[in-house]
């Protein structure tokens, strides 16, 4: 489960102390993004905040992409200060994006701040990172800009692909719709969006009506662009019908978001229910990896809930799957508010790193297993 930072590190001494190096050292691994962290402040007026857990993921991320001039008995400290430690560890894949998509058919529990937070933590990680918005409230799209994408959006693609007339898609198209959000609230990191509209769902029991297999439109698209990004996060809308079914079809994992309330998890169950609908009625086989426990507090009700979650995912999952838990927070609405991820707010730092934790250490763990794992 996600954890509670195990320790707060909050000043360039304290980070270099723990990893027994200098304070020019520390700075620099700081400002390359070798640890992550937030960070607060300008010149030597900076003030860093990070955690054991960050610099335990550096160190991992050095030892396995280290150059070979480090040996077997080399300790974590001497590799840790190699002179491989620096930004480029976090990019170490040419592999094609993996495709999750996140999905919950209860409204209001957090699908989109999920999928706009763990994208901000990936690229902070430096990820590539495209979030495609297939909620035809647009909720993802208008995140950052509250700007109307109408006859600009993902839809236009579609509407191609179903227009036997149309001009067959391309990268160049596709990457067109593709809007890069550049003032994301945190220092140095941008992100894609392919943006929805209102009129998608509406167009799209056109495609179920005149199309043979229409399930496949999303992933005829994102299949032009699949090199260009490392991770792709699709946020869905909280109701069955074809924007749905796209988005699993499309997905290489699915992580389900959830609150610990009652109606939160029937929506859950029944999310689940259509992926095992979807699994049987095509030749999709999908895997979900991870489940978001979003504004949990520990009272009674919430810590039966969450044992509740806990008891579907091993029933009808097998119990092979991650729970992160994020914590409620006036922060996480503040953060809303003002149109930024959680760690684009900045007035109280603590605050910030003990909520954003969840997603980093999920953005770590599919960083890892993407360029790592078997």
């Amino acid at each position: 489960m996600g954890t509670e930072p195990k320790s707060v590190l909050t000043t360039i001494d304290e980070v270099a102390s723990r990893c027994d190096i200098n304070e020019k050292k520390g700075r620099s691994l700081l400002s390359e993004g070798v640890i992550p962290s937030i960070f607060t402040g300008n010149g030597v007026r900076k003030r860093y905040y990070t955690t054991d857990e960050f610099i335990e993921y550096s160190k991992e991320l050095i030892v396995r992409n280290s150059q070979g001039d480090l040996n077997e008995d080399s300790s974590d400290k001497e590799i840790f200060l190699s002179k491989y430690a620096n930004s480029s560890i976090h990019s170490v894949s040419s592999k094609k994006a993996e495709i999750i998509t996140l999905s919950n058919l209860k409204g209001g529990v957090g699908k989109t701040t999920n999928t706009i937070n763990i994208a901000i933590a990936l690229v902070k990680l430096g990820q590539r990172v495209l979030v495609v918005d297939m909620d035809a409230q647009a909720q993802s799209s208008r995140y950052f800009k509250k700007v109307s994408y109408k006859g600009n959006s993902i839809l236009s693609l579609f509407e191609s692909i179903m227009d036997r007339d149309s001009e067959p898609l391309d990268k160049e198209k596709i990457l067109s719709k593709i809007v890069r959000i550049e003032d994301t609230g945190v220092t140095d990191v941008t992100l894609d969006i392919l943006p929805s509209e209102i009129s998608l769902t509406k167009k799209l029991e056109t495609a179920k009506m005149t199309m043979i297999r229409p399930e496949k439109m999303l992933l005829d698209v994102i299949s032009h662009i699949r090199d260009e990004y490392d991770f792709i996060l699709i946020d869905t809308p909280p109701y069955p019908g074809l924007s749905l079914q796209l988005s699993f079809y499309a997905a290489d994992k699915v992580v389900l978001v959830t609150e610990a309330e009652e109606f939160s998890i029937e929506g859950l169950e029944s999310t689940i229910e259509e992926i095992i609908d979807i699994q049987t009625h095509t030749e999709k086989s999908l895997e979900i990896e991870s489940i978001f426990i979003s504004a949990y507090r520990k009272l009674k009700h919430q810590v039966l809930n969450r044992d509740t979650i806990i008891d579907i995912a091993i029933d009808k999952l097998g119990g092979n799957v991650s729970f992160q838990i994020v914590k409620d927070s006036s922060t996480v609405g503040i953060a809303q508010n003002l149109q930024l991820p959680i760690i684009g707010y900045k007035k109280k730092p603590r605050d910030v790193l003990t909520l954003s934790q969840p997603f980093f250490n999920y953005a770590q763990k599919i960083i890892l297993n993407r360029n790592f794992g078997e």
